[in-house]
């Protein structure tokens, strides 16, 4: 059985969350699965809509609170095979109406973060130099540094 949370309280899961498609793509300069763990929705407007009159209340009072800013998390756990989503709703892409709130997920904000403070660049000068000694392309290459140049320094 599938649980849906928001807040970790439980609640009615939305429509739409049979399109829920989930992606993970390789951090672009870390190169590791930390990044976009995002869950993004095939048609209906790629968003989730939720109906019961608590869960929009309630996403109406959150988005009151602190707009698009607001911090609201959104997860999805399988009885048998545990937490399938752990994300955040994404009010900056919502639609509300008297009986019904459709939202969008979107990352955590941690890695969110972890992304926008990667684009800063370290240039390191070598302050060393080594020559390779040239090999025969028909043979295997086995390249080996000297512990000497093996640690770099500051």
């Amino acid at each position: 059985m599938i649980r849906c949370y928001l807040d970790d309280q439980p609640v009615q899961s939305p429509s739409g969350l049979d399109g829920l498609t989930f992606k993970k793509s390789r951090h672009r300069s870390f190169w590791g699965w930390t990044y976009r763990q995002l869950g993004y929705v095939d048609g209906q407007g790629g968003a989730l809509t939720f109906r019961e009159t608590a869960t929009v209340d309630y996403l109406k009072s959150c988005y009151k609170k602190a707009g698009v800013q607001t911090q609201t998390s959104f997860r999805v756990v399988d009885d048998s095979q545990g937490t399938l989503y752990d994300g955040w709703i994404n009010y900056a892409q919502r639609s509300a109406g008297p009986d019904f709130f459709s939202v969008s997920l979107r990352d955590d904000a941690v890695l969110t973060g972890l992304e926008s403070g990667a684009v800063t660049q370290q240039s390191i000068l070598p302050t060393e130099q080594l020559i390779l000694s040239a090999r025969q392309l028909d043979g295997a290459a086995n390249l080996t540094l000297s512990a000497d140049f093996a640690t770099v320094t500051r």
